[in-house]
């Protein structure tokens, strides 16, 4: 990956990421993404009606009891 230091991390996080928030879309969800440095995708939207989607490349996740570390 050619990630020596935390500047590289940065740079390369950055370009993974560009556009990670989008509008409102034609299913009238917004939704953040955001690609990992080991290129899963995570994904959250937020439809007009309140309800909150959580995916993980593409699947459901509930992300409970996800511990940060």
């Amino acid at each position: 990956m050619g990630i020596h230091d935390l500047e590289s991390f940065i740079t390369a996080m950055k370009e993974k990421n560009k556009a990670c928030f989008t509008g409102e879309g034609l299913d009238g969800k917004r939704t953040a993404s955001f690609v990992t440095w080991r290129n899963d995708l995570l994904q959250f939207s937020l439809d007009k009606q309140g309800t909150v989607e959580r995916l993980l490349n593409g699947q459901k996740h509930s992300f409970d009891n996800y511990p940060i570390i």
